[in-house]
């Protein structure tokens, strides 16, 4: 019995032998056998880490906040430096215009003298602005002034005709059809100039589905002849009955009459702040500007003719 026990121990632990190595990893002899295998480990776990390196390298630094902040949207764009061209075009709008409203008592052609100037500064401005400065890529089209010369020749030749055709029946100059005719007609025309020269320039090349398509089949002109052929040829024919509308041509005709285009006033009442002054700029605008008599004691001028 003594004699078999250590003989079976001794086999117990033998076969625990392998277990136990294998759990520990390779034998020393196994390591020994196949020495390649250690070297194509090692050159795996290099290159893993070359790999990581590079790819470190490559990624970009962490964004900072400054970072962040300097890549912000531009809500109000640097705008363009002063130029010599549009401050002379400002001062040569602004000057004259601010002398003629300094001026004191007011001259037929004061009005419509100063609007020019005062749109030569708009024009100004909008050069300093850099209006007229878009990059090409912005740009859809481009015309010269030869181009559409003839168009915008025949526009204002008509805006002058309708001009001087208010002028003419407001003031009773002929018949009262005769106006009715010649503001009507040369209203349509102007709207006709003014749709052929967008065409040349390009805003109304095409209509809103895109299709080429003539004056004769565009809604809007319809809409436009329509309604001057409504509302022109009786124009003056009635009396103003509505009171408001003649609480409001007073207040632009005191505009005129006390030449302060800033202080409304009307009659008896002495001040009016009731209603925004920019619809009483443009009614004063179009009486100075058209030749209707605006003094009090001239009022009534054109009824009978003289």
């Amino acid at each position: 019995m003594s004699d078999t026990k250590p003989t079976e121990e001794a086999k117990a632990d033998e076969a625990k032998a392998p277990a136990i190595s294998d759990a520990n990893g390779p034998s020393a002899e196994t390591a020994g056998a196949d020495p390649s295998a250690h070297a194509s480990a090692d050159d795996a776990a290099g290159q893993s880490v070359a790999d990581d390196a590079k790819t470190s390298a490559d990624a970009p630094p962490p964004a900072s906040p400054n970072d962040a902040a300097d890549k912000e949207i531009d809500i109000l764009p640097r705008g363009n430096p002063l130029r010599v061209r549009s401050a002379v075009i400002i001062a040569a709008g602004l000057v004259p215009a601010f002398l003629l409203m300094a001026k004191n008592g007011q001259n037929a052609w004061g009005v419509p003298v100063g609007l020019l100037f005062v749109a030569l500064a708009g024009w100004g401005v909008m050069d300093l602005l850099g209006t007229f400065d878009d990059a090409d890529e912005h740009v859809a089209g481009r015309t010269t002034l030869q181009t559409v010369g003839g168009a915008l020749g025949i526009a204002i030749l008509l805006f002058g005709l309708f001009c001087g055709s208010i002028a003419a029946a407001q003031a009773a100059v002929g018949p009262w059809w005769v106006g009715s005719v010649t503001v009507t007609a040369s209203f349509i025309g102007l709207v006709a100039a003014v749709f052929h020269l967008g065409k040349q320039l390009g805003p109304w090349k095409v209509d809103e589905l895109g299709l080429d398509r003539p004056l004769l089949q565009r809604h809007g002109f319809w809409v436009l002849a329509i309604g001057a052929l409504l509302y022109f040829p009786a124009m003056g024919l009635q009396s103003l009955w509505d009171p408001w509308e003649t609480h409001y041509g007073e207040v632009a005709r005191e505009i005129l009459a006390r030449d302060d285009w800033v202080s409304l006033w009307w009659a008896q009442d002495g001040w009016f702040w009731s209603k925004p002054i920019l619809n009483f700029w443009i009614q004063s605008l179009a009486m100075a500007s058209l030749g209707t008599h605006y003094h009090a004691d001239m009022m009534l001028a054109g009824a009978g003719g003289a």
